[in-house]
């Protein structure tokens, strides 16, 4: 008995680790041109940040 939920509960909790797993490769996958994008618009020279004094 506490063998057999012992197991269904780390089936569960494995069932949990593995779709927020999913959803974090998703995430970096989906984010990778938009962080392409970004490091592509920042290496672009910003007059107004080379004019700071500091």
């Amino acid at each position: 008995m506490l063998e057999t939920a012992n197991i269904t509960e780390m089936q569960r909790h494995y069932r949990k680790a593995h779709i927020l797993r999913a959803q974090a490769f998703h995430a970096l996958f989906t984010l990778r041109p938009l962080r392409d994008a970004i490091k592509k618009r920042a290496a672009k020279p910003r007059p107004a940040l080379q004019s700071c004094p500091c």
